[in-house]
């Protein structure tokens, strides 16, 4: 059976009211930060981007090029799906049908289930 550990961290900054607590949970030879507090000083701790980089290793590089591409410009920079598979199919070369499978295929990968 896995030993787990929690600490519990409480820090008191003069201007806020409220503690923050800042959580890490050790577990065999791996420190993971558990909570909002901790993830955000030790984002490196966090179990869900430690997760999220090993499942990232495992995609083909060129895959993973333009998954970001598409979630670079369609996600983040809010343009429209029609443009960025355009602008994909022109960087790319390959087929629009062949991009969307390629999204959804490393998306599936990363994340368990397709981005809405």
């Amino acid at each position: 059976m896995e030993k787990m550990l929690i600490i519990e961290f409480i820090a008191h900054v003069r201007p806020l009211k409220k503690p923050t607590i800042y959580q890490l949970e050790i577990e065999e030879d791996n420190i993971y930060a558990i909570n909002g507090g901790s993830d955000g000083i030790t984002p490196e701790l966090s179990k869900g981007r430690q997760e999220l980089e090993r499942r990232k290793a495992t995609v083909q590089v060129e895959l993973l090029g333009i998954y970001n591409f598409i979630k670079q410009y369609h996600l983040e920079e809010d343009q429209p799906i029609e443009w960025v598979m355009e602008k994909a199919n022109e960087q790319f070369g390959l087929a629009i049908k062949e991009i969307e499978a390629i999204y959804l295929k490393v998306d599936s990968i990363l994340f368990g289930k397709p981005l809405v």
